[in-house]
This record gives structure tokens, C-alpha cells and sequence, in this order.
């Protein structure tokens, strides 16, 4: 049974393809299918997110392992017992023994010896059982399951076994990369390529100061991308070149996709924007554009300057309106559904379904009923509500049976019936209504139902 239903539990996925997988940390591809969820900003591997629920493991034979799943605001603590690594949003655990092992861990086949490596003349038989040695290769003193030679009474780490001393990487093809298992101090420490932190063992230029830890040596990102939605032409990938990203003009990763002919540059997280989407700021569908008109434009969120040559969205029926790529995607504005060939007329959906009388199901709480309560008691303590995030009181309200802090005003029970919508219900908060206030057109009262826009105050009332 793969792994989905509980992840839908903590985020709103939707298919993409993406950089480091927060599912596992690394994965098996630098640039790979999966899905990714706008409101965290997570992203999961396709292979991580359809992860099996239990898998039984050698390295933990006496116990099945469950999958564990954190929500995006959960702190990770722990590490991997096989790689040592941080433990990621999703990993394997056994609640008896307190063994947790990552996903990529979990799906590596047990390797039981080692055998013609250019690390060790002899052959490396697998310790089934977690001790302390030192690595004969890079010198770190370790607790886990160590490769040792029975000849030699040697032991290593299972990559730095499998390492080789140089290797020709595509992603640098200038030069042979060299294995090195310390830091340079002329270099930042950091993977060239994933910007992870270098350990005791990675690959090295000292002619260009390029590296790539272990994971991104042996599995290096594509070097060409093809059909991406951002572009017309395939793109190809110049590590190490600082850039301004054509898709949302920002310049903070120093790894572009490149089109040769075009002089179009683009972070890799931006290859696959959603073309067509709904905010919750403004009352028509907004399209991505990869350039705007001359001009001097403002974003409709940030208020800040947008580079026009640039791209950004923008609305056909309002033609002033445009905003940044990252501003129109981030969590509270978007909920993460793309409309790329979805009909406008497609778009309602039935707010709640009638249990029975006084209960109901609604789409923005649909893992539990929600009951009826037509007055609250005076001592009760002060419930806001999910829809208008105003305080109930006495008013008519629906509770959900299960959770304390899930409640409607009777009256919005069918509002906001739109898939775009449950997201922000779900993970809105309290808010002072001084400082955000929905708007319909004419009037000025909290509402829920469709065409509304969201009116932010520049400053607060109560202190003015």
C-alpha cells in the first residue's frame, strides 16, 4: 500500500519535477518527477511519496518498520542508523527498539560483501550488527553497520569501500575529479551542486575549487532537460555561473538550465511553474508570462519592482495587474492547484454533505464530521471560525467531533465552494480582523463566498 493517503494528511500535492526531495533528503535523481506542495514548499520524489507503509529490513530483522510522515511544521530530530545522515519529513521507524533508518537507506539493497574495489585488495564482508570502529579510509570514528576484511581486521564505511580514487563527471568534464575525504580550507564546504554541507568523503577539482559530495557524484543531475514548461527549447545545465533566473529575476542559486540561443536562464525550481492559476487576492485566473510589456511595473502582492524583461503573471481582464513568479506561488496566496486546461465552469464544487441532521462533512475539513451546535455556553472558551476567522460566541456553529479547534459559523456552511479554496481554510489561523479583512465588492463584511479579494491594512487601527 503505498504511502499517499498519508501524506494527503499533511500537505496538498500536485505533480512536478523538482530538486531535493524532502521526503529523503537526497534521492535517487538531482532533477527528477514528483510532486510538490505550494503551501509548505516541500517536495517529494515520486518514488518517496508512494513509499511502502511497513517494509522489513536486515539491518532490523526482529521488527517490521513503519513509514512515519511529518507535517511541515514539525521539527526532524534524529539521525539515519545506517548513513548517519539527518532524518528527513519521511522515514522508516520501529517504536520498540527507537531505529530509524531514511528512505534511501530503506530502499538500498543489503549488500552482504564487497568484493574487487580499488579501495581494498581483499574482500569486505558486511558486520550485521551496529559496532564502533574506525574508517581505515577517511578516519572517522563510527557506530554503525561497518564493512570490515577478515585478513587485514580493517573496516570501512560502505561508500568509502565503494568509492574510486578519481572519476570523470559530466557535469565537469574539463577535469578528472579527485577523491578526497577533508575539506580544503579554501573552499566553502559545500556541495557545488546540491549546496549540502561536504562530509569525510566527496570529489574534488583544486584546479576550478569544484565539489560534489558523494550522493551527487554518483548520481549527477540530467545535463539536458527537455519539453521543461518554462521554456520553447530544451535547456541544458552550466554549473557554477551567477545569473538573474528569466522566469522570476531572482539570482540566488548559482546553477542555472541554460538556452544557448535564447540567453535564457532559469533556476531549476522554476523550470515547471504552473502556467495558470487562481489567488486568493483577486477575482479572475492569472497566467504566467515569460516576459511583461515596457514599463515600470509593481507586484500586486510585494508592491515591489518587476523586472519586465522578466517573467510574471499577470491577468487578461485587468491589464494593470502583474506579480512575481515567487510572490503569486507562495503558501497564503495560492493553495497549490494548477488550472492548465481545467474549464472555469469545472471549478464549483459542493461545499459540505448532510450526514445526517445536524451533521455534516464539509470540503474543508473532509477527514471529519462536523456537528451542529445552535447556541455555545457562556463558560465555554472563545472558538474562532475557520471560514471568516471571526470569534463564534453564541452564534450557530458546526464543531468538528473529533478536533478542539475546528469550527464554522452556521451561516458559512455553503461558502466557498471552490477548489481553490480548502487550503487556506484548512491552514488559516486566528488573525485580528483589524488586519486582514475580506471584502465583496460594495460591502465591507467577512466573507467566504466566491469573487472576494483580500484587503491588507498598511497599519493597525488600535495603534493609529
Amino acid at each position: 500500500m503505498p504511502s499517499f493517503t498519508i501524506l494527503d494528511k499533511h500537505y496538498t500535492l500536485f505533480a512536478s519535477r523538482g530538486l531535493q526531495c524532502d521526503g529523503c533528503n537526497r534521492g535517487k535523481d538531482y532533477y527528477s518527477e514528483g510532486y510538490r506542495c505550494m503551501q509548505s514548499r516541500l517536495y517529494f520524489h515520486t518514488e518517496c511519496a508512494e513509499s511502502d507503509l511497513e517494509i522489513h529490513n536486515l539491518y532490523h530483522p526482529q521488527h517490521s518498520l513503519h513509514l512515519k510522515v511529518l507535517a511541515a511544521n514539525e521539527d526532524v530530530n534524529g539521525e539515519c542508523k545506517l548513513c548517519r545522515g539527518n532524518l528527513a519529513k519521511m522515514y522508516y521507524y520501529c517504536s520498540i527498539c527507537d531505529f530509524a533508518i531514511d528512505l534511501i537507506c530503506a530502499r538500498k539493497e543489503v549488500v552482504t560483501k564487497i568484493e574487487g574495489t580499488k579501495t581494498h585488495e581483499h574482500s569486505l564482508s558486511l558486520v550485521s550488527k551496529m559496532i564502533m570502529f574506525t574508517c581505515h579510509l577517511c578516519g572517522v570514528l563510527d557506530d554503525r553497520f561497518p564493512y570490515a576484511c577478515n585478513l587485514c581486521d580493517l573496516s570501512f564505511h560502505k561508500d568509502c569501500a565503494e568509492s574510486t580514487p578519481d572519476i570523470n563527471y559530466s557535469c565537469h568534464p574539463k577535469h578528472l575529479l579527485k577523491r578526497l575525504t577533508h575539506v580544503p580550507n579554501y573552499t566553502d564546504g559545500k556541495c557545488c551542486l546540491c549546496g549540502n554541507k561536504l562530509h569525510n568523503l566527496f570529489y574534488h577539482c583544486s584546479i576550478c575549487n569544484f565539489s560534489v559530495d558523494f550522493n551527487c557524484a554518483k548520481n549527477p543531475p540530467a545535463f539536458t532537460l527537455t519539453h521543461p514548461k518554462a521554456h520553447e527549447h530544451s535547456l541544458i545545465l552550466m554549473p557554477q555561473r551567477s545569473f538573474v533566473c528569466s522566469a522570476c529575476g531572482m539570482d540566488d542559486d548559482p546553477n542555472p538550465y541554460v538556452c544557448p540561443q535564447c540567453n535564457f536562464m532559469i533556476h531549476r525550481n522554476c523550470i515547471d511553474i504552473p502556467r495558470v492559476i487562481k489567488i486568493y487576492r483577486h477575482d479572475h485566473r492569472i497566467y504566467y508570462n515569460h516576459s511583461l510589456d515596457a514599463g515600470d511595473w509593481k507586484c500586486g502582492v510585494c508592491h515591489k519592482k518587476i523586472n519586465w524583461t522578466c517573467g510574471a503573471y499577470s491577468c487578461s481582464e485587468c491589464p494593470d495587474l502583474a506579480i512575481h513568479l515567487r510572490c503569486a506561488t507562495r503558501f497564503g496566496i495560492w493553495d497549490g492547484v494548477e488550472l492548465e486546461g481545467v474549464s472555469e465552469n469545472t471549478l464549483e464544487v459542493k461545499p459540505y454533505e448532510e450526514i445526517e441532521e445536524g451533521v455534516i462533512k464539509h470540503f474543508s475539513h473532509e477527514e471529519h464530521t462536523l456537528k451542529l451546535k445552535e447556541e455555545s455556553d457562556a463558560n465555554d472558551e472563545c472558538v474562532w471560525c475557520k471560514a471568516c476567522t471571526y470569534p463564534i460566541f453564541s452564534s450557530p456553529s458546526y464543531s468538528c467531533m473529533e478536533c478542539d479547534d475546528f469550527s464554522l459559523h452556521k451561516k458559512w456552511k455553503g461558502g466557498g465552494g471552490q477548489i481553490f479554496s480548502p487550503a487556506a481554510m484548512r491552514f488559516g489561523d486566528p488573525i485580528c480582523d483589524a488586519v486582514v479583512e475580506f471584502q465583496r465588492p460594495g460591502e465591507v463584511s467577512p466573507s467566504v463566498s466566491s469573487g472576494r479579494t483580500l484587503k491588507l491594512f498598511t497599519s493597525h487601527p488600535i495603534v493609529e
